[in-house]
């Protein structure tokens, strides 16, 4: 059986993780002895340490609201991507099919100024 541990800062945040069969003689003082499932948890970045036991960290409202900014922004980004070619000189739309995904990225890139964000309609 693999022997896992974890190196945590004073705020019980995981700094690093060590597998005995690897890092042997270079593991750090003051590491807390984990499972394999206690490990997997760990590196899952959603469990901190509380006194020297490793407990499920409940996220603050900020950062729920970030994680879902950078989840809609990722979205976002990916939809642009994929519109890329829509603003070619050399496209072959008509100019109301242009402006229509004009008008779609432009409203792509506003997304995040209000909340619910609501994702535009692709043009067809």
């Amino acid at each position: 059986m693999k022997t896992y541990y974890g190196h945590y800062d004073n705020e019980g945040k995981y700094l690093g993780f060590y597998n005995e069969e690897v890092h042997s003689k270079n593991i750090p003082d003051g590491c807390i002895k984990l499972t394999e499932t206690e490990w997997q948890k760990a590196i899952s970045g959603e469990y901190i340490v509380v006194n020297g036991k490793q407990v499920k960290y409940k996220k603050t409202k900020e950062e729920l609201d970030e994680i879902e900014l950078m989840d809609i922004r990722r979205q976002r980004d990916l939809l642009l991507s994929k519109s890329d070619w829509t603003q070619l000189n050399d496209v072959a739309l008509s100019t109301e099919k242009i402006n229509e995904w004009k008008e779609y990225r432009r409203a792509l890139r506003n997304i995040t100024n209000n909340k619910p964000y609501i994702f535009p309609i692709t043009p067809i």
